[in-house]
């Protein structure tokens, strides 16, 4: 521990926590001082991805920032706005570079006297869902801290962008109830938030209690506008089958006795008070983005371009996967014309767009087949193939070859060309794809990989 820094305590009432924190306060004349409340005594003040083996999953992030900048209302990224953003991933269950800290010293007391409990649970509908819950339980034993900051020029680090005032995070009532503030820590940058710890009040949790409590620190998402909005990012399916290591991808496909489940696309964890069931309105509330299972083992598919296209070396297999939501769907098609053609960064050659459907426990209005396109990009040239399937097979259909002619895009007839009277279909589909790059830049879509980490598997919502 630094031997500069002031140990005091256990404290036992709140008189005794107040009568701590001014006497640290007159010691610290003329600094801004905050808190921070803690079950255990670290010899650091470390944010979440400044920790040892942290992980750090910035399309996760990014994509939970997008969510969260359309929640504040911000219309782009911004170097005032990022650190906002990222107030929400923090507060709403992801780790980022920011130390949460808070302007009350009661909501410090309740933090370091109650203890965190994550758990996962079930919910019977259709699909099942796995949910992300957390509860808070008051310890009865043991000692607690309260950690006390003492920071000099608070202006200062406000405009260089190190220190941030989120209780007012509109629509966000979270960081509002806990009077929270955020302080950068991202070594080697500078300051150091353990700068600024002054000292630490030992708290005895069998006696004293915070007036505080759970519903009113993480307040249910009828009552946090905020909270409410990102729990509407929709649950995705997860095949039971692609957490079977044994099996190959032709076993999965031909399908197994695995339980098939939903999850959060962005796992946001609920905060449960009383335990009821009607925190949280499973059945009514929650959308699953939904495809057949062909679709969703398309690694298990084999339809080889060069049979077709000699000397072209393609495969459906091969392909990175990006379930559009039926939001990005009607984005990428309303596009306007300005909005510029580019082959998405992912690392692959072979895309397949898949257009998923809404499904709901109450409402069963899917409907056969699902419909998607196969791309295959060849330097300038792009070969696509129309795609549909059903609950047991998926279909391949003769489609164009288009050229990028600098930087405009022109379907080629070619003797393998699809025959239909339309196609323009085939050039708007084609189009209203590759428009998917420069919609994601602008945070029009936001595009975000499997939940559970497939490979190669990405939903654009």
């Amino acid at each position: 521990m630094d031997e500069n820094r002031l140990e005091l305590g256990p404290v036992d009432s709140m008189d005794a926590l107040v009568h701590a924190v001014d006497r640290v306060s007159e010691l610290n004349p003329g600094c801004l001082v905050l808190f921070r409340g803690q079950n255990n005594l670290h010899p650091t003040l470390r944010s979440g991805l400044s920790r040892p083996n942290a992980r750090y999953q910035p399309d996760v992030e990014q994509g939970l920032s997008a969510v969260a900048g359309s929640i504040l209302g911000h219309d782009s990224i911004t170097a005032g706005n990022v650190p906002f953003r990222k107030a929400v991933l923090q507060h709403y269950g992801y780790k980022t570079h920011y130390v949460d800290i808070t302007a009350d010293l009661n909501v410090a007391l309740w933090f370091a006297s109650y203890k965190f409990e994550p758990r996962n649970v079930f919910y019977g509908g259709s699909p099942i869902r796995k949910i992300d819950q957390i509860r808070y339980t008051k310890r009865e034993e043991g000692v607690g801290y309260v950690l006390v900051l003492a920071l000099q020029n608070p202006e200062t680090l406000k405009e260089k962008r190190r220190l941030f005032d989120i209780s007012d995070l509109k629509p966000f009532l979270r960081p509002c109830r806990q009077k929270a503030w955020l302080l950068y820590d991202k070594a080697p940058l500078l300051p150091d938030p353990n700068e600024f710890w002054v000292a630490t009040i030992s708290v005895d949790c069998s006696k004293l209690v915070s007036s505080l409590s759970s519903s009113h620190l993480f307040p249910l998402p009828k009552e946090d506008d905020g909270f409410r909005a990102l729990l509407n990012v929709p649950f995705v399916e997860i095949p039971g089958a692609w957490l079977r290591k044994d099996l190959t991808p032709e076993q999965r496909r031909a399908g197994t006795r695995d339980l098939d489940f939903g999850m959060r696309a962005l796992p946001v964890p609920e905060h449960i008070h009383s335990g009821k069931t009607d925190e949280y309105d499973h059945k009514w509330e929650d959308e699953t983005l939904t495809e057949p299972s062909p679709m969703q083992f398309w690694v298990a598919w084999k339809f080889n371009l060069g049979k077709e296209f000699p000397g072209i070396r393609g495969n459906i297999k091969a392909a990175t996967k990006l379930t559009l939501s039926p939001r990005a769907k009607a984005i990428l098609y309303e596009a306007p014309p300005e909005v510029p053609l580019r082959w998405p960064a992912l690392g692959s050659d072979e895309l397949f767009f898949t257009f998923a459907q809404f499904g709901h426990d109450k409402v069963f209005d899917i409907e056969y087949p699902y419909h998607g396109v196969w791309l295959h990009r060849d330097r300038d040239v792009l070969i696509e193939h129309p795609i549909t399937a059903d609950e047991k097979s998926m279909s391949v259909h003769k489609g164009h070859v288009f050229e990028f002619i600098g930087e405009d895009l022109q379907r080629q007839d070619l003797p393998s060309s699809c025959k239909c009277h339309s196609p323009q279909s085939h050039d708007q589909r084609v189009r209203a794809m590759l428009r998917l790059s420069a919609l994601i830049e602008h945070e029009a879509i936001i595009l975000i990989p499997h939940p559970l980490g497939i490979p190669n598997w990405f939903f654009a919502l």
